[in-house]
């Protein structure tokens, strides 16, 4: 593995509307912020959207004007692994054998050579001690 980081992300949930995406990723670029890794998805009428931010403190400020949306901080494990097969499998197979059950993931691949997966586990910093094979 590349690197395993305890990070915290933003879970932001609002009336699932035309143009949320837009609001936002709009909201947040307005401030100057980075979107590291965004998720997002409708769930019974409701847009949920986990983000990393290069600044969640100014990215939860700037979507704080947008009606109706409820935040939480939650903390999530940033696994970097090579843009290859299996890479994900192994570092499944890893919190597998421990025993730890990864609630959401969801990954981009920027460079072409590494991803970047983040996993919700219930305790983040094991996970991240089991990743690292400590």
């Amino acid at each position: 593995m590349a690197s395993v980081e305890v990070k915290q992300e933003l879970f932001v949930t609002a009336p699932s509307k035309v143009g949320l995406l837009a609001q936002v990723t709009e909201a947040i670029s307005g401030v100057g912020v980075d979107i590291l890794a965004i998720g997002a998805y409708d769930k019974d009428g409701m847009g949920e959207f986990m983000l990393i931010t290069s600044d969640n403190d100014r990215a939860a400020s700037a979507l704080g004007n947008i009606i109706g949306m409820k935040m939480e901080r939650k903390d999530v494990i940033a696994l970097e692994v090579p843009a290859r097969p299996g890479a994900l499998a192994e570092a499944a197979g890893k919190l597998a054998r421990a025993d730890i059950n990864v609630g959401w993931v969801f990954g981009t691949v920027a460079d072409g050579e590494h991803a970047t997966i983040v996993l919700k586990v219930a305790d983040p910093v094991a996970a991240a001690e089991v990743l690292r094979g400590s």
